[in-house]
C-alpha cells in the first residue's frame, strides 16, 4: 500500500497510476472511469497512462483497488507481475485474484486463475488454469480452464469455448461448447448443449 506520509497527493496518484500502467488494463479502464476517484484529474491520468516501461519489469504481491467516484468496487491481487514491450503485454505468471463489491461494500463477485495475460495491442485479458469465477448474490460458481474477456468490444461480457461447468446454488451444469457471460457472473448463456451432472458439493472451490 502507498503511504502519504513522505509524498504529495500528485506524486501519490503518479505513484498509483504507475501500478495501474504495469497492470496493462489502465488505457480501457480509464475511459470508463473504474480505476480512479474524482479526484483525479484527466490530464494525470492521460500523462501517466502513456508511460513506457522496459521490457521484463516486475513487481512481487501486488494489491492494488480500483475506484469508482471515490468508492472501492474491486481489488486485484497477485503474487507476481511481470510487464514485457516486445510483444507488449503483461503477465500474470503465479496466479490472481479479483474481488468486485457492490456499493454497500460487500464481496459481489470473484475471480481466481493459477495465471493470466493482459495483451496489450489487441486489449485483450485472458486467464487460465483452475478458473474459477463465483457471484455471491446469487450464488452461482462458473468452473473452467480459460477465461477471454475482449475490452475491444466495449462493454463487460467474457466468454471460453472450453468445458465449462456452473453451479446454481442447486444443480451442476456442464457445457462442452462454452459460455458468455459477464465479469461478475451476473448472468450467462451457454454457447451450445448443456446438462446436469452429478457432483460433490464439499469438494467444489471457493464454495464459501
Amino acid at each position: 500500500m502507498l503511504g502519504n506520509d513522505n509524498y504529495s497527493e500528485k506524486t501519490i496518484v503518479y505513484l498509483k497510476l504507475t501500478v495501474y500502467k504495469y497492470l496493462g488494463i489502465p488505457v480501457a479502464l480509464v475511459a470508463t472511469g473504474i480505476l480512479f476517484s474524482c479526484g483525479n484529474s484527466k490530464d494525470e491520468i492521460e500523462q501517466v497512462s502513456n508511460i513506457n516501461h522496459k521490457s521484463g519489469e516486475k513487481m512481487d504481491s501486488v494489491t492494488m483497488t480500483m475506484y469508482e467516484r471515490g468508492d472501492a468496487i474491486a481489488v486485484l491481487k497477485a503474487k507476481k507481475i511481470v510487464r514485457s514491450q516486445y510483444p507488449p503485454q503483461t503477465r500474470f505468471p503465479e496466479g490472481l485474484e479479483v474481488i468486485h463489491y457492490d456499493s454497500l461494500n460487500q464481496v459481489e463477485a470473484r475471480l481466481i486463475a493459477d495465471r493470466g495475460v493482459y495483451l496489450d495491442a489487441n486489449k485483450k485479458f485472458e486467464v487460465f488454469d483452475n478458473v474459477v469465477l463465483k457471484n455471491y448474490v446469487d450464488d452461482q460458481t462458473l468452473y473452467t480452464d480459460y477465461l477471454l474477456w475482449d475490452q475491444s468490444k466495449g462493454d463487460s461480457s467474457v466468454q471460453t469455448r472450453e468445458l465449462v461447468r456452473i453451479f446454481d446454488g442447486r444443480d451442476m451444469h456442464e457445457a462442452k461448447d462454452g459460455v458468455i457471460t459477464d465479469e461478475k457472473l451476473s448472468w450467462y448463456m451457454f454457447t451450445g448443449y448443456s446438462n446436469i451432472i452429478e457432483f460433490n458439493k464439499d469438494s467444489l472451490q471457493m464454495a464459501d
